[in-house]
């Protein structure tokens, strides 16, 4: 038995509407080595325990009855298989003391996780690995970016136990652009702007540079300039709702580059209000986020705040946002703790908007149904994202619905009161359309099997597995497809078998998967069969 260890259990396939959230847990002093983890819902879970000194296990549980409860032994080996490999950079140079660790263990951010540096060949070995699993291993440094390896296995006490492989990393990335203000485009001198883990200051004509690791999506924000409000950001438009174009150049100091541009007060629309505990309580020192969802085509390049701050009453107040969009609002009190979501606000004119939240703890729960032969049905994430409850009392003020792949949905953190259950907007084009419903919360309440009629022909799961044409895995890819006369792009996330899921509508019947630097491919939908991986092979730019 062994004591003073930590486990973290992930939900991978939840069956619990609460359940998002990973469960870390910390033991010490425990009797021979027997261990309680309670609050895990139904559904499929993953349990990786690490303890310094040996390697760290990963375990799968499932749990279909939450009247028993199983019982998991986890067997740690102070040895461990050994890995040895090699980083070199975007050119095959090898690249020293750069990090390289366990995927899995390096997520938990535990002091017991091993991990090494290359020498100054660029070769490693790292020991104390998972015995009998499969594993990634990934590696880093600050000027030449990231990489990961996956699909690693390696199984202890056999001759050929170890491996050897070439970890390429990524590279590193240009960010740099100008910072603009009002609407004749004047530059913004001492704007403080950050990105990828850098920051820096804008010169005399606006003109600021980064040079950041390659790490999945490049993005930078304006913080403050001369006159801004406290606690600002800026984020350009729009934000994780497009691919930006890498540019690949063959540069010594980075490996590719991209522009991004911020052009500061244009807009004269206003968003103020108050935030309550459900009380009545004034909720002061709140940070509160904005984020633009749909709507807004005035300009692609238009920037807007996304940060505000509560005062003692808990008043926050946001200007210069454009009018003609949508904006999801959520809160925090920290700097470290996640963000709850608050609700949605239509912003129609250009004028001041009055959004008014409550702290709430009730919820509404259901699943959606076929209009015409109310059989149960899932709707895709782009018709989902339309939909919300309008509070009865505050037109254009939404909460926001979650909605599952197998055809529900939940509505949580509600205020008591009565709402309406419809599209937030018809601002953008959606596959499926919903049947209006008009329901009342009291304090605390679940409302539950509420059924929403759905217009439409619903989703399909596809599952991609995207490769180089070496057959590498490629992560950091994107799916764009058309709604109506909107495009929408949706990052796509990789699993350790290479394959990435997402649910498209079945009225979709051509899609683009695209990775930054690399050629876009074009699926037809139509003559594909979604129950099987389809295989994607990418080209890169220059290989035309």
């Amino acid at each position: 038995p062994l004591d003073g260890f930590e486990l973290v259990a992930t939900p991978l396939d939840s069956k619990d509407f609460a359940q998002r959230g990973p469960i870390t847990r910390s033991f010490h002093e425990l009797v021979n080595g027997e261990f309680v983890v309670e609050g895990m819902g139904l559904g499929t879970w993953k349990v990786s325990a690490t303890r310094e000194g040996y390697a760290p296990v990963i375990q799968t549980l499932e749990i279909a009855d939450l009247h028993s409860s199983p019982y998991l032994v986890i067997p740690l080996s102070s040895s461990g298989a050994q890995l040895s490999g090699r980083v070199i950079d975007w050119r095959g140079r090898p690249v020293a003391d750069a990090t390289i660790g366990i995927s899995d263990c390096a997520e938990t951010k535990k002091k017991s996780c091993n991990v090494v540096t290359s020498d100054a060949s660029g070769n490693f070995v790292l020991d104390k690995l998972p015995e009998e699993e499969v594993y990634s291993v990934y590696a880093k440094h600050d000027r030449y970016g990231f990489a990961t390896s996956k699909n690693l296995h390696s199984i202890v006490g056999e001759e050929d136990s170890g491996q050897h492989i070439t970890i390429q990393l990524s590279g590193v990335l240009r960010i740099y652009g100008q910072v603009f203000k009002g609407a004749e485009d004047q530059p913004v001198a001492n704007a403080q702007v950050v990105g990828g883990g850098g920051e820096t200051q804008t010169g005399a004509s606006g003109e600021y540079e980064l040079i950041v690791p390659l790490e999945e999506n490049p993005e930078a924000h304006v913080v403050s300039y001369p006159g801004s409000a406290k606690g600002l950001a800026i984020h350009s438009y729009p934000d994780d709702r497009s691919v930006r174009p890498l540019e690949w150049v063959d540069a010594p100091t980075h490996a590719a580059q991209v522009r991004i541009d911020f052009h500061l007060e244009m807009s004269s629309a206003t968003l103020v209000g108050q935030i309550r505990s459900v009380r009545g309580e004034p909720q002061a020192g709140l940070q509160v986020q904005l984020a633009n969802t749909n709507g807004w085509i005035e300009r692609s390049d238009q920037t807007f705040p996304t940060r505000a701050t509560t005062d003692a009453n808990g008043n926050y107040r946001v200007d210069h946002i454009p009018a003609g969009a949508g904006y999801m609002l959520r809160y925090r009190q920290e700097d470290k703790e996640p963000w709850n979501e608050l609700g949605y606000v239509n912003i129609e004119d250009q004028s001041e908007v009055r959004a008014d939240f409550q702290v709430g703890k009730a919820a509404i729960r259901g699943r959606f149904v076929q209009e015409a032969s109310g059989e149960p049905i899932a709707v895709a994430d782009s018709s989902c994202s339309r939909l919300g409850a309008e509070r009865t009392d505050s037109k254009g003020v939404f909460a926001l619905a979650h909605c599952y792949p197998d055809g529900r949905f939940e509505i949580v953190n509600l205020m008591p009161g009565s709402y309406q259950l419809h599209s937030k907007t018809e601002w953008m084009d959606a596959t499926d359309t919903f049947k209006s419903k008009t329901v009342t919360v009291k304090e605390a309440q679940v409302l539950r099997d509420v059924e929403i009629q759905v217009e439409g022909q619903g989703a399909i799961i596809w599952r991609f597995r995207i490769l180089s044409s070496s057959n590498e895995f490629l992560l950091g890819a994107y799916i764009r497809y058309q709604v109506g006369h909107a495009s929408t792009t949706r990052s796509l996330s990789i699993g350790d078998d290479g394959v990435a899921e997402q649910q498209i509508s079945a009225s979709i019947d051509e899609i683009f998967l695209e990775v930054p630097g690399y050629e876009p491919s074009k699926l037809a939908l139509k003559s594909l069969d979604h129950d099987k991986v389809q295989e994607v092979h990418m080209k890169r730019l220059e290989e035309k």
